[in-house]
């Protein structure tokens, strides 16, 4: 039986599989989720071309200029794509956007210190490059300094540790401290020489 909304319209009944739904599509906006999805999807992509340069016997890095390699590729990652979904395939424009994404460590690492409001609203990889290339960002070779890259990796582990059980995450936070607790000795003894 519908219901009616707010502002005067029907709706069908809100039921607790709605709930579930909607509490699942709040925790995926909220969190990086979307984005992380498009990075598996784009690993897909990254393993499909891998496949497709040892078949074809290339020896060296992806070459966007080479025909065979990118035309095979791309109709067995749109078979795929079709074999999950009956929704379109990613477009020619969207698959090169998630390639760069994924191959280029400047772009996720810049893209991941971002602050969480700004990446919920930004996380097609179309708009996460457009907007990397607008703001003037250097070649993809470029190094990123070790305290962004240091911040985006304390990042990534807050949040896995965040998914953990409690068990699983006194575990991994004790075995992260383990891991530094050497460099921290070495640091105090250089203070207390200086």
């Amino acid at each position: 039986m519908p219901t009616r909304s707010h502002d005067g319209t029907f709706h069908e009944k809100w039921t607790d599989e709605h709930e579930k739904e909607a509490g699942e599509a709040l925790r995926r906006l909220q969190s990086d989720f979307t984005y992380q999805d498009w990075c598996k999807v784009g690993g897909k992509l990254l393993a499909v071309t891998a496949e497709v340069m040892l078949e074809l016997a290339r020896t060296t890095a992806w070459d966007p200029d080479d025909r065979p390699v990118n035309r095979e590729a791309a109709g067995r990652f749109d078979a795929w794509q079709v074999s999950i979904s009956n929704r379109a395939p990613l477009t020619k424009q969207e698959r090169s956007a998630l390639r760069e994404l994924m191959t280029n460590r400047a772009i996720r690492t810049w893209y991941e210190a971002l602050p969480p409001e700004t990446k919920r609203r930004m996380n097609h990889p179309k708009t996460i490059v457009a907007r990397w290339k607008s703001l003037g960002r250097g070649p993809p070779d470029q190094d990123v300094s070790p305290t962004a890259q240091f911040e985006v990796g304390l990042g990534l582990m807050r949040t896995a540790v965040a998914r953990m059980g409690d068990a699983q995450r006194r575990e991994s936070v004790a075995r992260i401290f383990a891991e530094f607790e050497e460099d921290l000795k070495i640091i105090d003894a250089t203070e207390n020489k200086t």
